[in-house]
């Protein structure tokens, strides 16, 4: 991964303003000790390049915080590598995470802050519909990033949610073993209309949308599109059901069935890098998920959480969190390669599917519902 001390919002500044600015936000001197005081100096001269426009109070508060607890979604790469590019930006703040599925995260987060306590500064996800419901419960800060207004409205809630990342949803196949019945049906799969005919019955696989996003989207497509007689015959295929993304993929290399309905092809990608026999393609129209951050209305070290927020936005962190994962900036103006085999940026989609969040928030529950009677789980 290439990192460049350039990349992000670029101020301009000269270091004569960035040491204006450190004096601005108190981070030079104060009686600090050397170590404190040196890891203040970066952060403030890294606040002064990235995030000009971020009030000079909330890095000065974050480093006095010291620390963020991130609730973060799975990822299959190592996210360890963007953290620590946040500490050398900032290191002046320590960073713990708690690593689970979207479905996960939603309800320990739920149930800690029912209960008067949780120690999650940032929640990250891949439902928007999980983040609507937080954020109309009153379980979110309200505040607005300085650098918002690169994320598209699609992928935003403004001043609750604001995705760092899109993840496409395609469908995947094992290439080893496929009929030839097989083959000619997945050369010619152009539209997700035409899924319930996939020559798959018994050897397919799909992930109950109580996981996260990259099942809800779909499912509340599927249903509001074409209607519930399609998923009823997509159900005559028998589907192998998992609990989420990664667990299906893991088995799908492993050649225990043949085809993914539905998957995030960050999570194909990342798997045919290491060698699995893995294809997928992406039908009309492009449906896709925002891999989003909030700060929790509880958060202990909500300047900590502002500033995470802040600089995932920026061109460096929408590097960091993109490069290679298979996922795409949520900033469109952005080009990054996206997948680990992939020499130069690809385009974005044109086409990408625009739901209505706040509705299929409201659908959630009976989507879920409609799906165990079809699929069992």
């Amino acid at each position: 991964m290439t990192w460049s001390s350039q990349a992000g919002d670029r101020s301009g500044h000269r270091l004569s303003a960035g040491i204006a600015g450190l004096l601005a936000m108190g981070l030079i001197g104060l009686g600090l000790s050397t170590p404190a005081r040196a890891q203040a100096d970066v952060a403030g001269k890294s606040a002064a390049e990235l995030l000009p426009d971020l009030p000079h109070e909330i890095v000065r508060n974050a480093c006095n915080e010291g620390k963020l607890t991130i609730y973060m979604t799975i990822f299959r790469n190592n996210a360890a590598l963007v953290l620590d590019r946040f500490r050398q930006r900032f290191p002046c703040i320590a960073i713990n995470t708690f690593v689970g599925t979207g479905g996960t995260l939603y309800e320990r987060f739920s149930s800690e802050f029912r209960a008067g306590s949780s120690p999650a500064d940032i929640f990250m996800n891949a439902s928007p519909t999980f983040g609507d419901a937080l954020a109309d419960k009153g379980m979110l800060t309200k505040w607005t990033p300085p650098n918002a207004s690169r994320v598209p409205a699609q992928w935003q809630r403004p001043g609750y949610w604001y995705a760092i990342a899109i993840e496409e949803i395609g469908v995947g196949w094992n290439t080893e073993s496929l009929t030839a019945e097989q083959k000619l049906w997945l050369d010619n799969l152009k539209t997700w209309d035409q899924l319930p005919s996939a020559p798959f019955k018994e050897s397919a696989a799909v992930v109950n949308p109580r996981a996260g996003g990259s099942a809800q989207l779909p499912l509340d497509f599927f249903r509001t599109t074409f209607g519930d007689d399609f998923l009823r015959k997509l159900a005559r295929l028998k589907p192998t059901v998992f609990d989420g993304i990664n667990p299906l993929v893991e088995r799908l290399v492993a050649g225990e069935f043949d085809l993914a309905l539905v998957g995030l092809t960050s999570t194909f990608a990342t798997q045919r890098a290491r060698g699995a026999p893995l294809a997928w393609t992406v039908p009309n129209p492009s449906l896709a998920i925002p891999n989003f951050q909030a700060i929790p209305a509880t958060a202990p070290h909500p300047n900590a959480a502002k500033l995470f927020l802040a600089w995932s936005l920026t061109e460096e962190g929408q590097t960091a969190w993109v490069t290679k994962l298979g996922m795409e900036p949520a900033n469109p103006e952005i080009e990054i390669p996206r997948f680990p085999d992939e020499p130069d940026p690809l385009p974005q989609p044109s086409n990408f599917y625009a739901p209505d969040w706040k509705a299929m928030t409201k659908r959630r529950a009976a989507n879920a519902e409609f799906f165990t009677e079809l699929f069992g789980h």
